[in-house]
């Protein structure tokens, strides 16, 4: 393979859609650093920003079959990255309203007096 410092990103992202994992190894080394503070940034949290980067990759790596034009590679992939950190922040939002919900919902009034009704440890779904 050539140096891939100075490989075009859309001769590697052509490489990577045709089964080359160095390739695509390669995109992944160069862009990591920008994805990860994309996702610190969108995301709002720098401990999950290296695991949204991460399914980001793996979202990248299944659609670039299907992606015909490679002449902008990074914003298309950073894009990718900023809709994963986006769906992050919404699913940690849910999360928060939901245990936030069931928090409310476990006290009471009872003649005038604040009652705690027992934690269930039951697994919701």
């Amino acid at each position: 393979m050539d140096d891939v410092d100075e490989t075009p990103d859309s001769v590697l992202a052509d490489r990577a859609r045709t089964g080359d994992t160095d390739a695509f190894c390669a995109l992944v080394v160069r862009y990591q650093p920008a994805a990860i503070r994309l996702a610190t940034i969108v995301g709002g949290s720098v401990d999950d920003a290296a695991d949204i980067a991460q399914e980001a990759f793996v979202k990248i790596f299944q659609a670039l079959p299907r992606q015909h034009d490679l002449a902008s590679v990074r914003s298309w992939m950073l894009r990718i990255v900023a809709n994963c950190a986006k769906n992050h922040l919404r699913s940690r939002v849910r999360r928060i309203r939901r245990d936030d919900r069931d928090a409310r919902s476990s006290i009471r009034l009872v003649e005038g007096e604040v009652h705690l009704e027992p934690f269930s440890a039951e697994l919701v779904v």
